[in-house]
């Protein structure tokens, strides 16, 4: 399989990261709107795309996969992550 540039790869695997990161801020922002329908499938799409890249990334090297997986954990943290404040829970 002939390989290609390693740059070539490394703008694809950062602009991966970037739309990934900017899915998961777009479909917290979307909350309760008409669009978060599709904020949410934009950003399912996008987390699908980076578990794809972090897979693909392995044979790269750790360099590659590493930043792809953070990127990947944390767009799943921002996705589940309440940061409201809750009612009757006091700030320590």
């Amino acid at each position: 399989m002939p390989y290609q540039e390693t740059s070539f790869l490394m703008w694809i695997v950062f602009f991966t990261q970037i739309t990934g990161l900017a899915s998961s801020w777009l479909a917290r922002i979307a909350e309760g709107s008409r669009s978060q329908a599709a904020c949410q499938w934009f950003f399912l799409a996008c987390l699908a795309l980076t578990g794809l890249t972090t897979m693909a990334a392995v044979d790269l090297g750790p360099r590659y996969w590493l930043i792809s997986a953070t990127t990947l954990s944390v767009m799943i943290l921002g996705a589940v992550w309440d940061f409201r404040p809750q009612p009757g829970r006091e700030s320590i």
